[in-house]
């Protein structure tokens, strides 16, 4: 069997988290899937759920979850050198083109409800 590498970003893992699932549920629940995530993603979780008003008990188990779930990748000296010149090529925002260096580095594919991401390689994009 083949393991496909996926690296979530943070709308990725808010999609699942957020909608009993929703269209993520079969990627985070296949046993055919390794799932990584950048430690800028867990930041910005953190940060949406918090505007949303959830309580620190959820919060810590919705990271808690990614992190049981998924290879968390922290951001090395080459990701973010690597970022800088995806940001300046594509015209990605910086956290953006952290999270794309990561999934590249870590040969994943960067699995995305982000339209920044439209039409660059191993990027799938999920349509809202």
């Amino acid at each position: 069997m083949t393991v496909s590498r996926l690296l979530l970003d943070s709308s990725a893992w808010l999609n699942y988290l957020s909608i009993e699932g929703g269209k993520m549920k079969p990627i985070v629940e296949s046993e055919a899937t390794a799932i990584f995530t950048s430690v800028i993603s867990l930041h910005e979780v953190h940060k949406v759920l918090s505007k949303a008003g959830k309580t620190r008990e959820e919060l810590e188990n919705a990271i808690g979850f990614i992190e049981e779930n998924s290879a968390v990748l922290p951001i090395y000296r080459n990701t973010a050198l690597d970022a800088s010149s995806i940001s300046l090529t594509h015209g990605l925002h910086t956290v953006d083109s952290i999270i794309y260096a990561a999934a590249q580095e870590s040969g994943c594919e960067l699995v995305t409800f982000d339209k920044h991401f439209r039409g660059m390689p191993s990027v799938r994009l999920i349509k809202a």
